[in-house]
């Protein structure tokens, strides 16, 4: 397993953003926290490229495109080690928090892909991992559905193929937990025990 110790030479010399237009979701969505609301939460699409020839792939939002881009895309050459290290210290003196590590994970990310490729490996097994598959699941499942609506969602899941279905809990940002419970109940009762269910 690697260690995440690279010192491989990174120095980005070009970025392509996709600006995604807002793409309405057919119901609002929402969860514990207060959810997303009411259009598919991807802003856009980067690809980052190095002086080798690489180029990484990752949904991005604009703000990492204002804020994050001009950090890396500065004619500097720096190590793994040592772009994560300055982007670190850059945004925690800022707070570090949400958008600012969610950013920092961004840059981690790309340039993971970079590495992988210039490896000639998938990034799965750049990292590591010895399989080349991984369990899935479906998850969706809004508090604003019904309980009908959930079970019917969770059981379309099943029927798709899944034996793993998810959804979100936290009704009344977290003060109905009868709700919470009942949704449990129905869902496993909807789907049967042999498939697993999950929440969040």
């Amino acid at each position: 397993m690697n260690s995440f110790n690279f010192e491989d030479k990174i120095k980005f010399t070009k970025a392509v953003f996709y600006n995604f237009r807002k793409i309405p979701l057919p119901k609002p969505f929402q969860d514990g926290t207060g959810g997303f609301g009411q259009f598919i939460p991807e802003q856009g699409y980067l690809e980052l490229s190095d002086d080798t020839g690489m180029t990484a792939h990752y949904t991005v939002t604009r703000a990492f495109i204002k804020d994050m881009l001009p950090q890396i895309l500065n004619g500097e050459t720096k190590s793994y080690n040592e772009w994560r290290e300055t982007l670190y210290w850059k945004s925690r003196n800022a707070g570090f928090q949400s958008a600012a590590a969610v950013n920092v994970g961004t840059v981690d990310l790309l340039m993971l892909d970079i590495l992988a490729q210039r490896a000639g490996k998938p990034i799965h097994r750049f990292l590591g991992a010895e399989k080349d598959w991984a369990a899935a699941y479906k998850g969706g499942g809004s508090l604003l559905l019904s309980d009908e609506e959930l079970v019917e969602d969770m059981c379309r899941y099943v029927s798709e193929g899944f034996t793993t279905v998810k959804f979100k809990i936290g009704s009344d940002k977290g003060q109905n937990m009868e709700r919470d419970l009942r949704r449990i109940e129905k869902v496993r009762a909807a789907v049967g025990d042999q498939i697993d269910v999950a929440v969040d």
